[in-house]
């Protein structure tokens, strides 16, 4: 066997020296191509779920920014340490430009010392979609913004018109302010929010009885969903002026208000399944422009009360989970009962 072996090795090899010394090109040897690196992977995720989520053909397979504008291809790093509010902002402008979803990719984004602003004014009535990879990954680190708020989503257009279909989701923004964190909308209320879908992680990492993770003026009909968190006894879900709109996800302070209803019209709102942990008072309704408010289920976790009430009508709180269920936390709950229903009556 190894004699056969060893005969047809040794004949082609005379057959590759005959061809050889008759002109022939030499067999190519150059190695396959490489795999896609990840970076490449990663955008090329993106712009499939991009695709998907705008229904759209799919694209060539060396085609990435054809259907988003990733931030990096502006220059942003996302190492945490330069500072890429430039790169963001000129990112945002070709997308709000375009139409194209903004994406940020795996990195945490360092922004200086200057307000980072969202402004609608090109997209009025059309909106824009903002995403990453996920808040444990795609990271906004705005801590040494040195205004309140940190993080504004605005227009500043006249006459200003309805900001119709935004889209932010799959971000986390840290923030470190005795101030706002994290603003939609104008405090004097002229840029009303239409339409928004949400669905971000906010943390102020401030201790400052003052600090907001999250202040919301004029949003209408959205549908948020938020982890919001303060380090101290703040406020982790601020409504100056929120109408119809469902929250869920997961309002947390370190001895503070979880939801605070304040100022303004909050009306028709739903909170389904909130989780309020570690809070002195998880909702403060204090508006007396506030009605018809719902609380549905959720974690009510207070070492006050569950739900303080002075003013407005018909807020209403539907079956919550109070922990620890013990009979002095019962007696608690409710710390002000101004225009409230709980059901049932007996916690």
């Amino acid at each position: 066997m190894l004699k056969v072996l060893s005969l047809v090795l040794a004949l082609g090899s005379v057959g590759a020296c005959k061809h050889a010394g008759e002109g022939a090109k030499p067999r190519d040897n150059t190695p396959e191509p490489m795999e896609m690196n990840s970076k490449a992977k990663a955008q090329m995720a993106a712009a499939e779920s991009a695709r998907l989520e705008l229904n759209l053909a799919p694209p060539p397979a060396t085609v990435v920014s054809k259907y988003v504008v990733n931030v990096k291809e502006y220059g942003a790093v996302g190492n945490n340490l330069t500072n890429d509010a430039p790169a963001i902002n000129a990112a945002y402008a070709a997308a709000a430009a375009s139409g194209k979803p903004l994406y940020f990719p795996a990195g945490t984004y360092f922004v200086g010392t200057e307000q980072l602003r969202f402004l609608f004014n090109d997209i009025l009535y059309v909106g824009i979609s903002i995403y990453g990879d996920g808040p444990g990954r795609s990271i906004i680190n705005a801590q040494k913004v040195a205004v309140s708020p940190q993080v504004l989503f605005t227009a500043t257009n006249s006459p200003r018109g309805d900001n119709d279909y935004l889209v932010l989701k799959d971000l986390a923004i840290l923030t470190n302010t005795a101030g706002t964190g994290v603003q939609f909308g104008a405090r004097n209320y002229l840029d009303p929010i239409n339409e928004p879908k949400i669905d971000i992680t906010v943390i102020n990492g401030s201790t400052a009885a003052t600090a907001r993770a999250v202040e919301i003026n004029y949003v209408l009909n959205g549908d948020i969903r938020l982890d919001a968190k303060t380090a101290g006894p703040g406020t982790a879900l601020y409504l100056r002026q929120a109408s119809f709109n469902y929250f869920t996800g997961s309002y947390g302070t370190a001895r503070g208000v979880s939801v605070r209803l304040s100022e303004g019209f909050n009306d028709g709102n739903v909170f389904s399944a909130p989780e309020m942990t570690n809070c002195s008072i998880c909702v403060v309704s204090s508006s007396p422009y506030n009605q018809g408010n719902t609380f549905i289920g959720g974690l009510w976790s207070y070492n006050k009360n569950g739900i303080v009430s002075t003013a407005g009508a018909r807020v209403m709180v539907l079956n919550p989970r109070l922990t620890p269920a013990l009979p002095a936390k019962v007696s608690t709950f409710i710390g002000g009962a101004v225009g409230l229903t709980v059901i049932p009556a007996t916690l």
